[in-house]
């Protein structure tokens, strides 16, 4: 697993690996976890970060070489963060409320 903040130079955030379940067209396996993986700080504050997943070998999940024309299937994947607003909203929003209690006193 990789990030990036300018979309060109990715750093790892971690390793993953993936299983032999079985899968085929007719058999789907259990869905499976990889990580939690924590953006590092270097993600703080940043309007936009890229995130990418990157097979770093070429051995395939038997054991044999990755053909150049094979394929990979990943779905379903959720990336969860915390919104918070920048300084000068929350400024903003507190004048506001300030204001909006000084017109109800008077």
């Amino acid at each position: 697993m990789l990030f990036s903040t300018d979309g060109t130079s990715f750093s790892s955030l971690g390793t993953y690996s993936v299983t032999n379940d079985g899968w085929n067209t007719t058999l789907t396996p259990a869905a499976s976890e990889k990580g939690p993986f924590a953006a590092p700080a270097a993600a703080d504050d940043q309007a936009l970060v890229y995130f990418r997943l990157a097979q770093l070998d070429a051995v395939s999940i038997n054991g044999a070489t990755v053909a150049g024309t094979g394929t990979s299937r990943v779905d379903n994947v959720t990336i969860t963060g915390t919104l918070v607003p920048e300084p000068a909203s929350l400024s903003v929003l507190a004048l506001g409320g300030l204001m909006l209690g000084r017109r109800r006193r008077a």
